[in-house]
């Protein structure tokens, strides 16, 4: 009995935690990972923002780092240690050689600021409108690129939410998101 309690102790720890880790904004649904990792220097002159989707593989979660609207792809790992996820890139984005360069190199170690029930984070194709609800009523607007948190899914409608403001919150058609990618 004590054997199945520390595996299943073992097991739940293991599992990596959606939240805010630092300059990481962390969506984790099942085998799925979704992350957006926004840094910047010097007055934020300089920016390294990127976003990356991935499938557990082994403990890792082997992921494919993006910048939406480009068509270079980067592949990667995220791996999630207690309260803390190491993000590594075979290579950079552009403008995160000035801001983030121990991405490629050893990669990064960000701690967990604040746990979340998040399923995914994505960012916004083009200037939408939230709605009150699936094909309802527009509330509020949402610019392009917007980074959004997926708070919960209906068929191809997701509930969402902008980083930093809890009160802007409503439907978006999945349609209306850039696509995930991730390794195939």
């Amino acid at each position: 009995m004590a054997r199945i309690f520390l595996f299943l102790m073992l097991m739940f720890a293991a599992q990596a935690q959606s939240g805010d880790y630092d300059r990481l904004l962390l969506g984790v649904d099942g085998d799925l990972v979704t992350g957006h990792f926004s840094d910047c220097t010097g007055a934020c002159k300089f920016e390294c923002n990127f976003f990356f989707a991935g499938t557990r593989t082994a403990g890792a979660f082997e992921i494919t780092a993006y910048v939406p609207g480009e068509q270079d792809a980067i592949r990667g790992t995220a791996r999630h240690e207690g309260k803390t996820i190491h993000l590594r890139l075979e290579s950079l984005p552009g403008g995160c050689w000035n801001v983030a360069p121990e991405l490629k190199a050893a990669g990064t170690e960000l701690l967990l600021d604040q746990k979340a029930d998040w399923l995914q984070i994505r960012a916004v194709r083009e200037k939408s409108q939230l709605r009150a609800r699936p094909r309802g009523k527009k509330t509020f607007r949402i610019d392009r690129l917007q980074t959004v948190i997926v708070l919960k899914r209906q068929k191809e409608w997701l509930y969402i939410r902008k980083p930093g403001a809890e009160k802007t919150r409503g439907w978006l058609h999945e349609s209306e998101l850039y696509p995930l990618r991730t390794r195939r």
